[in-house]
This record gives C-alpha cells, sequence and structure tokens, in this order.
C-alpha cells in the first residue's frame, strides 16, 4: 500500500521526479516511506527509458490514466487530466505513433519486485473481449464463463498471457512482469514457456535466484495447462512447476510397481500403492511438508523416495491453505507426467 501510494502522489506532480530527490528521514516510518519511494522513482526511470518513440506524450498519458478520478471512460477525458500537459490531439499521436520497447520495461518491473517477496509467480491466460471490432487483426475465440444468451462460451478478442508476482495466502495485490498477446496459431505451451524461460533468466540478471544458497522460483497454473508438455519445454532451465489438476474428485495415480523378489513367480504387478486425490485414507505420507512458522509459512522438509508433497496448516490461523499431495507414478486417469510435473 505503500508504493500505490507514493506512486499516486509522484503522478500528481511534474516530470522532474525522474531525478531522485535526497533527504534526511528520522523516524522507521519515513525511512520506509522513502525506500518505498525510491522503488518507485527507479521504476519510473526505466518505465521512460523503455519508450522509443512519443515517450513525454506515453508517460503523461500513464499519469493521467493512474490519477484519474474513477475508471476512464474515454480517451478525451484522459486529455483533460491535469497529469496530462498537451491537448488531445497530442494523446491520439502518442498513441498512433509512439512505441514501447517490451523487455527494458520487464527488466524495470523485475528490478522493483520487493526483496523479501517469495518468488512465486503466477501464468494465467486472460481473455479481451472485441465482438464487434471486426476489422480488428487475429481475433480469436476467447473463453467467456457468462453470456447473455446462456448457451454460448467463446467471444471474440483477444487472449493475454499474464505472468504476475503473488505472495503467500490470500492476498490480492499482484506484480504484473510479463505480458503478451496470443494470436490464433500460437501454442500456448510453447508461448508459456518462452515466458517462464524468460522470466527466469531476468531473476537471475538482477541476482534473485541461480546460486545454490537462493530460492528456484516457482511457476502457478491453472488445470488448463498441459502439465507434462511444459515440464518437457522447460526441461534444464531452473524453475519449479505447480500445475492444478483437474478433476480432482475422481482422479486417481498409482505409484510405481514394486521391485520382484527372489523366486516370485506369476505375472508382475502393473501399479503399485492406489492414491486417489478425493480420498485422504490413500494418501501415502510426505517425503516434504510445508508447514507454519510463526504464523507464516516455514521451510519445505526434505526426504527421500517418490515426488510426494503435503501441506500442513496451522489449526490457530483459519487463512493457512491446505493443498492436497501430488503423486509421482502411472494414472489411472490422466496422463503420469503431469502428475510428476505438479509434484
Amino acid at each position: 500500500m505503500g508504493v500505490k501510494t507514493a506512486f499516486a502522489g509522484s503522478c500528481r506532480s511534474t516530470k522532474s521526479n525522474l531525478i531522485p530527490t535526497k533527504a534526511v528521514m528520522n523516524s522507521l516510518e519515513d525511512h520506509a516511506r522513502a525506500e518505498a519511494i525510491e522503488r518507485l522513482s527507479q521504476f519510473r526511470r526505466g518505465f521512460y527509458q523503455s519508450l522509443e518513440r512519443r515517450a513525454d506524450g506515453l508517460f503523461e498519458l500513464a499519469e493521467a490514466v493512474l490519477c484519474a478520478d474513477g475508471p476512464v471512460s474515454s480517451l478525451v477525458a484522459l486529455s483533460l487530466c491535469p497529469e496530462f500537459r498537451r491537448g488531445h490531439g497530442g494523446l491520439y499521436d502518442a498513441l498512433a505513433a509512439g512505441r514501447i520497447a517490451a523487455e527494458p520495461l520487464q527488466d524495470a518491473l523485475i528490478a522493483t519486485l520487493p526483496q523479501g517477496a517469495p518468488l512465486l509467480f503466477a501464468v494465467d491466460v486472460t481473455p479481451y473481449p472485441r465482438p464487434d471490432a471486426e476489422c480488428s487483426p487475429e481475433r480469436g475465440h476467447c473463453y467467456a464463463a457468462c453470456r447473455c444468451d446462456g448457451t454460448r462460451k467463446t467471444i471474440p478478442g483477444w487472449n493475454y498471457s499474464w505472468v504476475v508476482g503473488v505472495e503467500w495466502g490470500t492476498c490480492s495485490w499482484t506484480a504484473p512482469v510479463d505480458v503478451c498477446r496470443l494470436a490464433p496459431d500460437d501454442d500456448l505451451v510453447a508461448v508459456t514457456a518462452a515466458q517462464i524461460r524468460a522470466l527466469v533468466a531476468r531473476l537471475a540478471a538482477v541476482g534473485r535466484c541461480g546460486r545454490s544458497d537462493q530460492p528456484v522460483p516457482m511457476a502457478i497454473l491453472d488445470c488448463g495447462y498441459p502439465a507434462p508438455g511444459l515440464a518437457d519445454a522447460l526441461a534444464g532451465v531452473g524453475v519449479q512447476l505447480l500445475v492444478r489438476l483437474g478433476d480432482e474428485g475422481r482422479r486417481v495415480f498409482y505409484a510405481d510397481s514394486p521391485a520382484r523378489q527372489p523366486g516370485q513367480v506369476g505375472r508382475p504387478a502393473r501399479h503399485g500403492a492406489r492414491f486417489k486425490l478425493a480420498d485422504p485414507a490413500t494418501w501415502p505420507a510426505p517425503d516434504q511438508v510445508h508447514g507454519p512458522c510463526g504464523g507464516g509459512f516455514g521451510p519445505l522438509r526434505p526426504g527421500g523416495g517418490a515426488c510426494l508433497v503435503r501441506v500442513a496448516p496451522a489449526a490457530a490461523d483459519p487463512r493457512a491453505l491446505h493443498r492436497p499431495p501430488a503423486a509421482r507414478g502411472r494414472g489411472g486417469h490422466g496422463d503420469p507426467g503431469e502428475c510428476r510435473a505438479a509434484a
């Protein structure tokens, strides 16, 4: 909240805020606010440097969007905001002729991530419906859960693949670090793998990961993503994948078949122990336990054997998350590779 407040305050000042201001702070509160403003100033400089053409117009347009009173309903209204010091013609010129370099902007977003934040990144596709824009290029069928007629589940528009940093718990604040528009013929696995691979490279460039004493980033994806394909596409990349399994009520997995004993006769067993996601009685003992520590979440305690993970929630904290375990083995309902990637 401190960073957002600083951003709103800085948007109502002139372009001279691009130059960091030195001040003497005498309290912890002022020191924390000064750090937030410095982090904000760093992002503003990086954002301005990523604007290749019509930089001043685009920069002031971004300030007008952030500082407008209420939702933005028209571009003309933005030209009336005090933060946009040009006429409405300059607004349209900035949008038509302006250029933004994506990679420098992504670098600026990564560089301003809070140092204490966990390296947890959610990846998902967000639709932007454009049913009436028949002349817009590369429209595709976007998923729409609610349509007026109640029968169709898709709508013409654009799909955007987002990568955002998230926190532990139920906080709704996110830190966007990457976004790209999906063309109708794009492969979801290839695009997602490229985004995650670039994310890991940028985190390593700023010293957030890559060393043995640093945490490994984790990408969190919904059940619509093919976990086996992503695990294969990201082989050799220092990242963890956590993919939600669909149809949890009926999905069943089986562990590896036990080794044959000397002198054992008969047909070899095809499966090992049965593991059903909806039946806790079939859950084996976990190899790793992620439990709370001092009201938060503590470190993992790794063990040996199969790749099974179970979360132990805090009884005193009602907001603690309880995630079902994921097993490695042959799947009775689904690809076993999907289970291995989710674990």
